[in-house]
């Protein structure tokens, strides 16, 4: 009976302590610290260990813009106000999560329309809000990486669509090309020392007209950094996972800087057939996913860097077909060693995509009053935080966490 007591004690005990063991350990698995830099086609931390970055994309997260010429509030008031809505729709519990899921990055985009003043001249409260993401992020063990959008670098997104009418400026005005290549750098003189960022990824989804315009701009963007920035690893995109559509530079060509890693995006999805009727999306199956990967790591100037997928996902209402492509995706990118971010972590589009995906699209639920206010009201708190407004996928976070658990490679 004795022992029988003490077996029954022994495992209560256990019982008691596992949950702190577990939460310990994993408070201490696979955190890097420091800088991370380009060895060939590997990524190698400060302690020379070779890392994965593998996590999620947070967008869409749009901020209250000063330009708006019937803006009557100050610089401070709409400072605090994207403080706090940012607060609450990646909050430090948010960032928790993702790190518990086994990630160790995410992936923030940055408006350069938001950020821009007036020419050269940019809104340090803007970066703030990204000191504070990168620092909550970092003390968990999450890297940050950075990615400039809303530069007019194509005609299709929203976010250029309202700024610039769908105007590719960045392609087409000399003038404003400057301007972008200039907040690159004032940004990486801002962000030089702070390990917290895993890169720059120069600009979201570009659609040059030429690989030699491409190739111009990535050289001037790669110059204007480093005159500030030596350390951090600078990310070139091309827009999209087309391995048909591929040239013999689809980077551009090759650059006089080694800190350089790849990156593109896939969306199996992304045409007018998934908006019509998601339901019936042909997604690609994993030897045509395969088959696309063997094509593009082919290429000379591409097999000698690391890559990295910066969005990818299924719609929802693909069902079978679009989990069976997550999946897939997945393992082969992990086979092949690639660094990644799912797109998203909350979406917020209306189109049911990502790990969770709005029951209503926050904007719907913020008053004309509550906008002109600039306060952050308990229904829009409501709105923006997972537990509230937001549905779990539980397949797609299934699909994730056996992705993750691979975060070695």
């Amino acid at each position: 009976m004795k022992r029988i007591t003490q077996i029954l004690f022994t495992m209560l005990l256990i019982n008691i302590l596992t949950p702190f063991i577990i939460a310990e350990n994993f408070k201490n698995q696979n955190i890097q610290k420091g800088f991370i830099h380009v060895i060939g086609d590997k990524l190698i931390d400060e302690q020379g260990h070779e890392i994965f970055l593998r996590g999620f994309a947070i967008d869409p997260f749009s901020y209250q813009k000063f330009k708006k010429a019937s803006n009557p509030y100050s610089k401070e008031q709409i400072f605090q106000f994207n403080k706090d809505k940012f607060k609450y729709f990646i909050s430090e519990d948010d960032i928790i999560n993702i790190r518990k899921m086994g990630c160790n990055v995410i992936r923030k985009q940055i408006h350069f329309y938001d950020c821009e003043i007036a020419p050269y001249k940019y809104d340090d409260n803007i970066l703030q809000v990204f000191d504070e993401l990168i620092e909550r992020s970092y003390k968990h063990g999450v890297y940050v990486i950075i990615s400039l959008t809303q530069a007019a670098q194509n005609s299709k997104q929203q976010d250029n669509m309202l700024a610039y009418r769908g105007k590719p400026l960045l392609w087409t005005d000399i003038e404003f090309q400057k301007r972008v290549i200039a907040f690159m750098g004032y940004m990486a003189s801002h962000f030089a020392k702070n390990p917290g960022v895993a890169g720059y990824d120069v600009v979201n989804e570009p659609e040059a007209p030429s690989t030699k315009a491409l190739y111009s701009f990535y050289s001037n963007v790669i110059n204007e950094i480093r005159k500030f920035d030596k350390k951090h690893i600078i990310i070139l995109e091309k827009a999209h996972f087309n391995a048909d559509k591929c040239k013999d530079n689809p980077f551009g060509g090759k650059y006089n800087d080694t800190n350089i890693m790849l990156s593109l995006h896939y969306y199996n999805d992304a045409n007018e057939r998934a908006k019509v009727n998601p339901k019936f999306v042909q997604y690609d199956n994993k030897e045509e996913i395969q088959r696309k990967m063997k094509i593009l790591l082919s290429y000379p100037n591409v097999k000698c860097h690391p890559i990295f997928v910066g969005e990818f996902s299924a719609l929802w209402d693909a069902n079978e077909f679009g989990l069976q492509w997550t999946k897939d995706t997945i393992q082969l990118m992990n086979k092949k060693k690639m660094h990644w971010t799912y797109f998203g972590y909350k979406n917020i589009f209306g189109a049911r995509r990502g790990l969770y995906s709005a029951i209503k699209w926050w904007r719907q639920g913020i008053t004309e009053s509550q906008k002109m206010n600039l306060k952050i009201e308990k229904k829009q708190e409501k709105l923006l935080s997972t537990k509230k407004n937001y549905i779990l996928n539980k397949k797609v976070k299934d699909i994730l966490l056996k992705g993750f658990s691979r975060i070695k490679g």
